[in-house]
């Protein structure tokens, strides 16, 4: 389970920077 979930957590990871990313672009408009 742990094997497969890590590879998982790296996209969440980086799909959430974007996210983030995104939001503080919207913040400054």
């Amino acid at each position: 389970l742990t094997r497969i979930w890590v590879p998982q957590h790296k996209n969440y990871i980086k799909i959430m920077q974007k996210f983030l990313l995104n939001r503080q672009l919207l913040n400054i408009y």
